[in-house]
């Protein structure tokens, strides 16, 4: 059984996330708001690469751990909610 919100899937179409990758790589700041977004950001744009100069931040440690896992060290709050991020 599927519920919505609970099962995660890539777009069907990823043309669209592609244009705007490739206007992030200039970005100053990311943010990764789960494992599966890393996940997802890199099965659709496997040769990101994200500008040294920016700071990149993960809403917690798995998704810190994730973005490791491309060679992106991220900065992760305590609290993994939107408020440890702030």
């Amino acid at each position: 059984m599927s519920l919505p919100g609970l099962a995660l899937r890539a777009p069907t179409d990823p043309r669209h996330v592609l244009v705007a990758l490739r206007g992030a790589r200039v970005a100053d700041a990311w943010l990764f708001t789960s494992p599966a977004a890393v996940r997802f950001a890199y099965a659709v744009a496997p040769a990101l690469r994200i500008a040294q100069r920016a700071r990149v931040f993960a809403i917690g440690a798995g998704t810190r751990a994730a973005l490791a896992r491309h060679g992106v060290a991220a900065i992760a709050p305590e609290r993994s909610d939107s408020e440890g991020l702030l």
